[in-house]
C-alpha cells in the first residue's frame, strides 16, 4: 500500500471510530421494564439485538483505534526514512511536510498583517503636523501581495511534490 492509499485509509477509518463512539455515547442509556435489570435483559438474546451493547462497542472502537495508530505509525516511519531531491537538496517526506507547514504558518502571519479593523482600515495612528513621528508601512500593500503570491507558488509546488510521492511511496513494514 502506498501513502496516499493509507492516508485514506485512516481518514476512512477515523470516519468510522467517529460512528461507533457516536453510537455508544447515544445508547448508553437502555430503557428496561421497571420490575427488571440490564442482567435481565442481557439473557434474553431476542432482546439483546435490540440495544448497542457498551461492551462490544468499546471493543469495536478499541480494534478501529489501534488500526488508525498502526497506519500512522507506518506513515510516520516511512515519511522518516524516504529521501527526495527538492531543488538541488535532499531531504525527507517528513522534513517536506514540515516546510510545507511553515509555508503555511508564514502565509497566516502575513495575512494577519493585512487585517482590517470595524472601520475598514488598518490600525495606524494618525499622523499630525504637531507629532513628532509618524507610522509608515513596511512594505506597500503590492509588495506584501506579491510576497504572499510567492510563498503561495513555493507551497503549492512543494504540495503537488509530496503528493507525488505519497501516490509512488510504499509503506515501510
Amino acid at each position: 500500500m502506498n501513502i496516499s492509499g493509507a492516508l485514506k485509509q485512516v481518514k476512512q477509518l477515523k470516519n468510522e471510530l467517529k460512528r461507533k463512539i457516536k453510537m455508544r455515547r447515544e445508547n448508553f442509556f437502555v430503557v428496561i421494564p421497571k420490575d427488571s435489570t440490564l442482567e435481565d435483559l442481557k439473557e434474553n438474546v431476542e432482546e439483546v439485538s435490540k440495544f448497542v451493547n457498551f461492551e462490544n462497542i468499546s471493543e469495536e472502537i478499541n480494534v478501529i483505534a489501534e488500526k488508525i495508530s498502526n497506519l500512522r505509525e507506518r506513515i510516520m516511519r516511512t515519511n522518516i526514512h524516504t529521501e527526495i531531491d527538492v531543488d538541488d537538496r535532499t531531504m525527507t517526506l517528513s522534513r517536506l511536510k514540515l516546510v510545507i507547514d511553515d509555508i503555511r504558518s508564514e502565509l497566516a502571519q502575513l495575512d494577519t498583517i493585512n487585517e482590517r479593523d470595524s472601520f475598514g482600515f488598518r490600525r495606524r495612528r494618525i499622523a499630525t503636523t504637531e507629532e513628532e513621528e509618524k507610522e509608515v508601512a513596511q512594505l506597500t500593500d503590492l509588495q506584501l501581495e506579491f510576497l504572499i503570491k510567492k510563498l503561495e507558488e513555493r507551497k503549492m509546488k512543494l504540495e503537488n511534490i509530496l503528493e507525488i510521492h505519497n501516490a509512488n511511496t510504499q509503506l515501510i513494514e
